[in-house]
């Protein structure tokens, strides 16, 4: 084990570096990287509902915002369709 006064960052963090596993995909992980996670799912599945047309928004931003998601996701999809009509 190491001593205080010969390694502060090691002693510690020691054990706690060596059993952490840091997702490829995110740089780096504990407490703050979850409530990031957390807030982005909640994001996601409130921007998919509003989507769909469920619990849509009374504010007036937030309702051009919706619209905005809308018309970018048809866009897409439409790409998609033409991608799709001239491939083999």
């Amino acid at each position: 084990m190491v001593r205080l006064q010969d390694d502060f960052y090691d002693y510690v963090n020691g054990e706690w570096a060596e059993t952490a596993v840091i997702p490829d995909d995110k740089p780096s992980t504990g407490g703050f990287m979850d409530l990031i996670q957390d807030i982005e799912n909640l994001m996601l599945d409130i921007t998919g509902k509003w989507q769909r047309g469920e619990e849509l928004p009374e504010d007036s931003i937030l309702q051009n915002f919706v619209k905005y998601h809308k018309m970018v996701a048809d866009l897409m999809h439409g790409k998609q369709l033409v991608w799709l009509q001239l491939c083999p």
